[in-house]
């Protein structure tokens, strides 16, 4: 099957669905998964409601594709949410998007990250002929750079004060994939 590439053994990446609404209200909420949030003001149930209700998640069309990470476990019958990832900045043109994923915090430094990124590795680069995607980190989010630095993306570029996050200006890195 040609979306195989969004599995594997116990770790699966599917697409949005109407009732994940809840679960996207809490993560984009949630303080400690802040660092990696780009939202400046609290996400609605109504807000998260519509995201899901009118499929904003379409790479072609919007320019931007979250999957809901789950693991299944022998023991359990329905898979457990663990996070998502998002492609998003999609450029048709270029052949290239941006990545970004969440991992909730009790999942978190046992793999889960590194597989989500490869599973869409493999959807970007295989199936979808991407020429590169690339990460955009905060400067002072040591663990996010660290992931991409362990993950063979390349640091490419420092935007200097780029944003406005913690009462100050922030430096933006790049990290880039270019399959060879």
């Amino acid at each position: 099957m040609r979306l195989d590439c969004l599995r594997d053994k116990e770790l699966a990446l599917r697409l949005v669905e109407p009732d994940d609404a809840h679960l996207l209200h809490s993560w984009e909420n949630d303080p400690l998964l802040a660092e990696s949030n780009t939202l400046y003001e609290p996400l609605a149930r109504y807000q998260a409601q519509q995201f899901v209700q009118l499929g904003n998640s379409h790479l072609i069309e919007n320019g931007s594709l979250m999957l809901i990470a789950e693991v299944k476990s022998e023991e359990e019958e329905n898979p457990t949410p663990i996070g998502y990832i998002e492609l998003y900045n999609y450029d048709h043109f270029h052949r290239r998007a941006a990545v970004g994923l969440v991992v909730l915090p009790s999942w978190q430094h046992k793999g889960y990250g590194r597989r989500m990124l490869s599973c869409i590795e493999h959807y970007t680069f295989d199936l979808l002929r991407l020429h590169q995607l690339y990460a955009e980190v905060v400067g002072y989010n040591a663990k996010a750079m660290s992931f991409f630095d362990q993950s063979h993306y390349k640091r490419v570029a420092r935007l200097p004060q780029w944003q406005w996050q913690h009462g100050a200006y922030q430096d933006l890195i790049i990290y880039q994939l270019c399959p060879e």
